[in-house]
């Protein structure tokens, strides 16, 4: 059942079930393994180099302790037969976030799933990089005040609004090109170790698979080879309509409506990838 990803940790796939006690024997078994593996994961990690002493520190605090807590609370649900114990938003919604800060070392390919889940509406959706560093804060990790959900929205969006702003104005928002200059980046070297040469190749996989889907569902839709190059370019190298105003027509066409929203998908999933590492050629 469980897989080992190149990042080195035990990690589990979730079920493809809607039984409610399956889930929950999954959710418990998960929390059981995570706490029982993480120190020699931690040690594994450190040796080998992948991950400092401080990004281990913070994953222990702000996810292995709440896979531990979410256990003994399962576990003590299971005993007195009181499964309301479990039905616990705040709890259940710090569980997910720390499910998702714990892929982000050792399945990072799947954090675009947990932000789609944290931003339901893709149209308002920030770039990944904001969700990342707003989960990697892990100001979401409180036991009162706003809920964590909330409190990851809010921070993504105000770190998509910082990197816009960024060196554009003062503290009284007047224009000056060294107002903030480096704080953003400042900020996203001590955040997710998303940047690692392993991270940056899983990513690079990560995005030739959807290149290949969304050539599949091009070919589908009936484009043409020369149509299909396009929306690869359009994808990986941000072409616009002015560059192939033909191409540009015939993927938006009407007779294409079923398939477009998946072709806008993979375009825009192949985008934001691109973001997370160093540009590199893939064709």
């Amino acid at each position: 059942m469980n897989t080992t990803p190149e990042l080195g940790f035990e990690y589990f796939p979730s079920p493809e079930t809607g039984d409610d006690q399956e889930r929950i024997a999954y959710a418990f078994l998960y929390c059981s393994v995570a706490v029982k593996e993480w120190p020699k994961a931690r040690r594994r990690l450190i040796k080998a180099g992948l991950k400092s002493a401080e990004q281990c520190d913070h994953i222990e605090a702000h996810a292995i302790s709440i896979f531990r807590e979410t256990g003994d609370r399962m576990l003590l649900a299971m005993e007195t037969d009181d499964l309301g114990l479990m039905a616990d938003a705040r709890g259940l919604e710090r569980f997910t976030h720390a499910h998702a800060l714990l892929a982000s070392f050792a399945d990072p390919k799947s954090l675009p799933e947990y932000r789609d889940m944290v931003f339901p509406n893709s149209e308002s959706q920030p770039a990944q990089r904001d969700f990342n560093l707003a989960l990697w804060e892990a100001g979401w990790d409180t036991r009162d005040g706003s809920m964590p959900t909330q409190v990851t929205r809010k921070r993504a969006v105000r770190h998509r609004h910082l990197r816009k702003m960024d060196g554009l104005y003062n503290s009284r928002l007047r224009h000056d090109a060294a107002a903030n200059a480096g704080v953003f980046d400042e900020r996203v070297a001590e955040g997710p170790p998303l940047l690692l040469k392993e991270q940056s190749e899983v990513i690079e996989r990560e995005i030739k698979s959807l290149i290949r889907q969304l050539r599949a569902v091009a070919k589908r839709a009936g484009l043409k080879p020369a149509q299909i190059t396009f929306l690869v370019e359009m994808a990986v190298h941000g072409r616009q309509q002015k560059d192939n105003p033909s191409a540009w027509r015939a993927i938006r066409s009407r007779k294409r409506s079923a398939l477009y929203p998946e072709i806008q998908r993979l375009v825009r999933s192949v985008r934001e990838l691109r973001q997370e590492i160093i540009p590199s050629s893939i064709k």
